[in-house]
């Protein structure tokens, strides 16, 4: 029988903002949510698929080698925004700009084995400590009970393939779960195959003038499994065992462009993540001090090992890179970054009520222990004259950019959220303390090559987080609010330490251990309403951060103390004195019948160095998405119009003198629809970028210095006319 009146929407809940399970409706802050069904629905299965439709958030993509590597909310990115896994901090991006050869990503998650993602927006740091400056993207992976459904069956198991033309990627995944009232388990397996990223380049020469898209070879795996036990009412134990594996194999065709003696470049990428986990959670019927806890205790081991061989022809005897000679050499190399994190938290909820307000408060304290290295290698053959080295560019390998390094850090919050005037006020107060203490472990390897001048040491440092939001209900569908909150980020192991030289073109970059901690201090006002079925939402923001770290500041030598004598230029890691980042975000859904639903998101943001007055490339430019969703009276197929619109970046800020390219605005318009032919078999299927439009994304060429007369700018286009398809069979 068909529904005869509107549709209930269940409301939007997420964990993040505050630490438990709250309707977003009534969360002081900006998060959104993308469920497991909107997954399927909207035929996600990259990063930059799952941020499509979210004006204010983007995800940073090499279009040449690695591909996307992280987030960028409301203009920070990078390691400044938190990327937790079930509440597990993920690997740290590392990147070290020596050419096309190494780069470790942030992306480690198969979305497949997510049933939800919350994306925080703003400074974090009062729950969640460093590296939250920006905000927080949150995965929470599947467990037995979202699929099973114990009162009709003990059993669950489905298979679901997916296609999408713009890489021809297959991702196949398979799903069983079996349990009873006292316990569950579910095993998730994806195998995908897939290819480079199309693009609207059309120049295919072998060369750094080369737009086609470089030719690769993508297989990645993931494993999920689960055990759940719940011996008694309100106890929960909780297994989880993940395995990620990702390998790329390219040929890069688009060569080094700072090596015109390069012929040919290939490369072997693979990025791996295990993960062990046993958490607990008890949850008390009566309110009261122990009226929750939860508890997780983890060990977490991330590797990226690219493999490139190169190959130099007309080069001199050493194999350089650019003099030329009569010799061609062939040059394997090798990158290894590895990170292992070992970590317990835990969360105790309280519930009291009092005369005349009620509180929620939670007590948690999060330690961890991480310890990262990297090493680079290479053997250099001269094929002419028989003889091998490991020796180039002045550099004797291995060599380690970093000395092997731990970090721990231990913090301790806690969160008060108090109900007051029957229910129409709450104000929340939250304080954190964070203890970071970076030691470093110099070997061998790392002393023999380590640049003259300012040498890697240990660092320390201490912070408290406060922040307070208050939100007040108007009416019974009208709420407004304002949050302060103050961020912290430590230095990183390879802003405090990073050290490389290059002899030959007579540049160095040196460690800085006299770094501080950037800090934020964030103004969020906004409201919240409900008309009926509909929703809407304003916020504007306004975030002033101290001590901005710039990862390789050119020193002005010779005046500067720290310069290396005997190098043409030094480089560092230096604090910036003050950065400004302000902006406005809306987003509303307005219900017009319990088929149709209208929704429409539109983010602004404006950033600079407040010390040189120059804009922030990290800002993406105004972004807008406006949508119409179809749903049938029985609920068994539907489909959504979306159009995106980005308007023309107006102003950047040149790198070493050069007019950057400033991408023009665009438009797309997409199109997915999806059926559940039985309760068997569900079909989705989309069309993106329907007319073919030829566009350039800001977060992939913002940060590269491309020229605006730059001959390979197509090489960094977006996918013209695309579709892609997924067809799940359930048993």
């Amino acid at each position: 029988m068909s529904p005869q009146g509107p549709q209930t929407r269940l409301p939007e809940v997420a964990i993040s903002a505050t630490g438990f399970e709250e309707d977003t409706a009534e969360v002081p802050a900006t998060i959104s949510t993308i469920d497991a069904q909107q997954i399927n629905r909207g035929l996600v299965r990259t990063l930059q698929d799952l941020i499509r439709y979210e004006p204010g958030v983007s995800v940073n993509s090499d279009p040449n080698r690695f591909g996307a590597n992280s987030f960028n909310i409301r203009g920070l990115e990078g390691n400044r925004v938190q990327m937790l896994v079930d509440g597990i901090r993920a690997p740290s991006l590392f990147q070290f700009g020596i050419g096309p050869f190494n780069n470790s990503t942030r992306s480690f998650v198969d979305l497949d084995s997510v049933k939800r993602v919350e994306i925080l927006r703003g400074p974090a740091s009062s729950l969640y400590g460093s590296d939250a400056l920006g905000g927080v993207v949150s995965y929470m992976t599947k467990d037995p009970l979202d699929y099973l459904d114990l009162a009709a069956s003990p059993f669950y198991g489905a298979f679901k393939s997916a296609y999408a033309s713009a890489d021809t990627g297959w991702a196949n995944t398979g799903t069983v779960a079996y349990g009873t009232e006292a316990w569950q388990a579910m095993a998730l397996y994806t195998y995908f195959t897939g290819h480079e990223q199309e693009n609207m380049g059309t120049n295919a020469t072998v060369g750094p003038l080369r737009t086609e898209p470089n030719p690769q070879d993508i297989r990645q795996q993931n494993v999920l499994l689960k055990g759940v036990f719940q011996p008694a009412a309100g106890h929960r134990l909780r297994a989880t065992y993940e395995w990620f594996d990702r390998d790329n194999e390219i040929d890069v065709l688009s060569l080094n462009a700072t090596t015109p003696r390069t012929a040919s470049l290939s490369g072997d990428d693979e990025n791996k993540r295990q993960r062990y986990s046993l958490d607990y959670a008890y949850t008390n019927p009566e309110r009261g001090w122990l009226a929750g806890f939860t508890a997780n205790l983890y060990q977490q081991t991330s590797t990226t090992d690219s493999a490139s061989n190169e190959t130099r022809t007309s080069t001199t005897a050493g194999c350089s890179g650019v003099a030329p000679g009569d010799n061609t050499c062939f040059i394997p190399r090798q990158f290894d970054f590895e990170q292992r994190i070992t970590g317990l938290t835990a969360q105790l909820e309280s519930l009291l009520d009092g005369e005349r307000i009620q509180q929620r408060i939670l007590w948690g304290i999060d330690y961890s222990d991480t310890d990262s290295s990297a090493l680079r290698d290479a053997t250099v053959y001269n094929q002419t004259t028989g003889t091998e080295s490991k020796s180039l560019s002045g550099e004797t390998f291995p060599v380690r950019d970093f000395p092997n390094t731990s970090t721990r850090q231990f913090g301790f919050y806690v969160q008060d959220q108090i109900s007051m005037l029957n229910d129409r006020l709450m104000v929340t107060a939250g304080l954190r303390y964070d203890d970071y203490q970076l030691k470093i472990h110099p070997d061998a390897t790392y002393l023999a090559n380590v640049p003259p001048g300012v040498q890697a040491a240990d660092f320390s440092d201490s912070a408290w987080s406060p922040k307070v939001a208050l939100m007040y209900r108007i009416s019974p569908d009208f709420n407004v609010y304002g949050n302060y909150a103050f961020g912290f980020r430590a230095p990183p192991f390879d802003d405090v330490n990073a050290a490389f030289r290059n002899p030959i073109q007579m540049y160095t970059l040196i460690p800085n251990p006299n770094l501080v901690s950037e800090t934020s201090r964030g103004l969020e006002l906004g409201f919240k309403g409900r008309a009926g079925e509909s929703s809407y939402a304003v916020a504007a923001f306004y975030n002033r951060y101290k001590d901005f770290i710039d990862s390789q500041t050119q020193l002005d030598c010779p005046s500067n103390p720290n310069c290396v004598p005997g190098y043409f230029a030094t480089f560092q890691a230096t604090n910036l004195a003050r950065v400004r980042i302000y902006g406005i975000e809306a987003k509303g859904e307005w219900v017009l019948d319990r088929n149709w639903v209208l929704a429409g998101s539109i983010a602004y943001a404006n950033g600079k160095d407040e010390d040189t007055d120059d804009p922030l490339n990290s800002i993406n430019p105004l972004t807008a998405v406006a949508g119409v969703r179809y749903t049938s009276s029985a609920g068994d197929w539907g489909g959504a119009l979306n159009i995106t619109g980005v308007s023309g970046k107006s102003s950047a800020t040149a790198a070493s003198g050069v007019e950057p390219f400033l991408t023009p605005g665009f438009g797309l318009v997409d199109i997915t629809g999806y059926w559940n032919i039985n309760k068997h078999l569900r079909l989705a299927g989309g069309v993106f970028n329907l007319f073919d439009k030829q566009y350039w994304l800001w977060s992939n060429v913002g940060q590269t210095g491309l020229s605006a007369d730059s001959p390979w700018l197509d090489r960094y286009t977006q996918p013209g006319i695309n579709v892609a398809v997924n067809l799940q069979l359930i048993y």
